[in-house]
């Protein structure tokens, strides 16, 4: 069996620190397929665009009766290894069907490698929707790497500010949660408790497993 370092923490062999951050600007679009056809055959769509990188999913807002759509659309992914991950832009036509169906039209994909951005460090761009007639998308792309120096969390802030955008990040917070000991019972001399965490920062809450009959549970998450 191959033997683990002690100098390395499990933690950070199942939880890894991400590489960096890349930093996504949808501009606009162009061109792209009109799928709502009036009785007069004029055409238009309603659009949107779904980002995805890796396990991050991140929609922009629906420009009405448009087939060249400013979006101005802004979302920040994590990126573990980006040697082998990669960004994918998937546009769609809104459309109001019936509750619980989706009736949306397909208007094309694309696709963009996170290495060449991280080689490059910023790369604006139009590129052109597989899977359509027609149909290009502009993107901005920035890798962002991360740092402990706390002077570049100050030029971090000026530059959210100068672009005027409360969404984007400045600073990554990482918790793990290994283990809780001692936790008291609901009843004294009654059975031992059934814990699980919640954990909130901002708007943002995650929530463990349950360990079920311990006063000692072990997370590891």
């Amino acid at each position: 069996p191959i033997k683990l370092s002690e100098a390395v923490a499990s933690s950070t062999l199942r939880f890894p620190e991400p590489e960096g951050v890349l930093r996504v600007h949808v501009v606009e679009a162009k061109q792209l397929m009109k799928k709502d056809i009036s009785m007069l055959g004029k055409g238009k769509s309603d659009p949107y665009v779904i980002v995805t990188v890796g396990a991050q999913t991140f929609k922009s807002k629906t420009i009405d009766n448009t087939v060249d759509p400013k979006w101005d659309f802004w979302c920040e992914a994590e990126i573990t290894a980006h040697k082998v991950q990669s960004v994918t832009f998937e546009c769609w036509d809104w459309d109001p069907g019936f509750p619980g169906y989706q009736n949306d039209d397909f208007l094309g994909r694309a696709s963009v490698e996170v290495h060449g951005v991280t080689k490059k460090g910023i790369l604006d761009t139009w590129v052109t929707l597989e899977e359509a007639k027609t149909g290009m998308v502009h993107l901005r792309l920035t890798w962002l790497q991360l740092t402990s120096n706390k002077e570049d969390l100050k030029l971090a802030l000026a530059e959210t500010q100068q672009l005027r955008l409360t969404s984007m990040a400045t600073s990554i917070l990482m918790v793990y949660i290994d283990c809780v000991r001692h936790l008291p019972s609901s009843q004294k001399g009654g059975p031992k408790p059934d814990p699980m965490m919640y954990l909130t920062v901002g708007k943002i809450s995650h929530t463990s497993h349950v360990v079920y009959r311990t006063d000692c549970p072990v997370f590891e998450r």
